[in-house]
């Protein structure tokens, strides 16, 4: 059963393929690294500014990082669910087999 499971297991990331996402993710990390230096520095440059604070360098740290991996996110869920359905693995999910001993029916409205 392990040997079953594992091999499905490899199939499946090479079917995400891997690589990919995490070069993406190594791309999105440049950019916001990037986008955080040229804030501060432009902070530092123009003396009319405000200069920027720990807290605040934080702030925008957390807020950029939720909303970029946020979009990121969605779109690798999206792309997920829309392939499985143009490949038409989809099926594969439903098709598993469940041994009803080891595995009940939820008991969904019942109250014991």
């Amino acid at each position: 059963m392990e040997n079953k499971l594992s091999h499905l297991l490899k199939l499946e990331l090479k079917k995400f393929n891997l690589k990919k996402q995490l070069f993406i993710t190594l791309l999105l990390i440049l950019f916001s690294i990037l986008f955080l230096t040229v804030s501060l520095v432009d902070s530092m440059t123009d003396p009319e500014q405000t200069k920027d604070t720990f807290e605040s360098t934080f702030l925008v740290i957390g807020i950029l990082m939720s909303a970029i991996f946020l979009v990121y996110s969605s779109i690798l869920t999206a792309s997920d669910v829309i392939g499985e359905y143009t490949r038409k693995t989809i099926t594969i999910l439903f098709c598993c087999p469940l041994n009803e001993r080891s595995n009940p029916p939820a008991m969904l409205g019942r109250i014991e």
